[in-house]
């Protein structure tokens, strides 16, 4: 239901070569084990061990065929729909047409290009599956088990959803909102009742907040620092720096999660009277959608968007390109909410409550521009392949000049990575001989604080 279709979306995706972070990630696991990447080594500034050794699995699978990479990626994230598919279903067990339609939209969703499509994003995909798991388990473990199940299936009931939640951590630090995420999906549950099942929720967050607390120590002790990746400025202060800059972060992470680079981009660029205009034309349609939504439908909708919030939490400072997809790897794990809002809209909206014709063309509309937006990383694979095939050509050569841009539309090249692609393609000879002379990479239009390397 999910994988195939995920197949024949991402197809461009598997003919994608190696980019950036991903010759780094290729060095590792081939010089340095399982565990030799994104582990607290030396120089490292992030704590994944679990997303390090997906990649080693798979260099060992795989080898120097990018395709078997992306073949796993695209698999993950089919994967990933129908958890969203579960989870959908759990929360709102009445619902199973929307619980299908959110998983579709969530698998087309345009914003997923860079996560499905970079090799590097592995971490998003790996973090989002074990969420999603651990959020099942958190949707589970709300409802009182039956008075003669076992003290083991209890205990078990309770204790999956903070082991999947360590593993999403460990996987990638930016579901550390979890436990706030988890409470808002608890009171965005139909049948909640603070009496009677907010002692069983508030456990079952605590327990989420005390893995929180566990692994925030373990990080600390192989780091050397709490927080690691680009310091507290870039992931918190920055941010937070003022009222203006955070709602216009938020407000730009929300946007790029249902528009497309083809459409948020240009609404970005308008200025003065026309963006004022285009702002009174969405607060219009938002005031039809409120006259023809109940009342209950919007208050779900509120606190799914407000679950989408929380998730963006950890990863609002480091910024989201509205012109390109670039940063929205960000998007992965925090969209899972913002579908959850759009599916329970468009089934309030359709005839009958039938989504089949409402979703139709969305989802249509969704899948081109995924495979539009491949583009730029099929062509950055390109320009990849082009490089290390002219270093290979030029190694008999006393000295190797090579122009490798940085990135290419949005898609990273060599932003870093090319040290690493030439040792692991033609040794430590040949990287003595090159002379870096890179072009200078295309602007990159992004609102907010510039995101990182590549590898976060």
């Amino acid at each position: 239901m999910f994988v195939l279709p995920g197949f024949a979306a991402f197809f461009p995706s598997l003919f994608v070569f190696f980019l950036s972070d991903d010759f780094q990630m290729l060095h590792w696991a081939g010089t340095g084990g399982p565990f030799a990447f994104w582990c607290g080594g030396e120089g490292c500034v992030f704590f994944r061990p679990l997303a390090a050794a997906s990649i080693f699995v798979d260099y060992r699978l795989w080898g120097l065929f990018p395709a078997g990479f992306h073949a796993v990626n695209v698999l993950l994230h089919g994967v990933n729909a129908f958890l969203v598919y579960v989870l959908f279903s759990r929360v709102f067990p009445r619902s199973r047409k929307a619980g299908l339609l959110a998983g579709l939209l969530f698998l087309l969703l345009p914003a997923h290009v860079e996560a499905v499509t970079w090799i590097s994003c592995r971490t998003d995909l790996l973090a989002a599956f074990f969420a999603l798991l651990s959020l099942i388990a958190f949707a589970r473990s709300l409802k009182p088990p039956p008075e003669n199940a076992p003290r083991p299936r209890r205990a078990a009931i309770f204790a999956a959803a903070p082991l999947f939640f360590l593993a999403s951590l460990l996987s990638k630090e930016s579901t550390a909102a979890l436990p706030l995420v988890a409470a808002l999906m608890a009171a965005a549950h139909p049948s909640f009742r603070l009496e009677r099942d907010g002692r069983r929720a508030a456990a079952a967050v605590g327990l989420l907040a005390l893995v929180m607390g566990g692994y925030l120590l373990w990080r600390r002790a192989a780091l050397g620092v709490w927080v690691g990746g680009y310091g507290v400025e870039a992931h918190f202060l920055k941010a937070w720096s003022s009222p203006l800059l955070t709602t216009k972060l938020l407000a730009a992470f929300l946007a790029k999660t249902f528009l497309p680079p083809q459409a948020a981009g240009p609404l970005w660029a308008l200025r003065g009277r026309p963006f004022l205009a285009a702002a009174v034309l969405v607060c219009a349609l938002a005031v039809l959608l409120v006259l023809r939504t109940p009342a209950r439908d919007l208050k779900t909708m509120g606190l799914l968007l407000a679950c989408q919030a929380a998730a963006l939490l950890p990863v609002l400072g480091l910024g989201v390109s509205l012109d390109t997809t670039v940063g929205d790897r960000f998007l992965y794990f925090p969209s899972v909410f913002g579908v959850f809002a759009l599916s329970a809209l468009l089934v309030s909206l359709a005839p009958n409550r039938n989504p089949v014709a409402v979703a139709i063309p969305v989802l249509a509309l969704f899948s081109a521009f995924v495979l539009a937006n491949q583009v730029p990383w099929v062509k950055a694979g390109q320009a990849a392949r082009q490089v290390l095939d002219q270093v290979g050509r030029d190694r008999g050569r006393a000295e190797i000049v090579v122009h490798a841009p940085k990135a290419m539309q949005g898609a990273y090249v060599f932003k870093n990575g090319l040290k690493q692609a030439v040792l692991v393609y033609y040794g430590q000879e040949v990287w003595d001989k090159v002379r870096a002379g890179g072009a200078s990479p295309p602007a990159l239009a992004v609102r907010g604080p510039a995101p990182g390397s590549g590898e976060d």
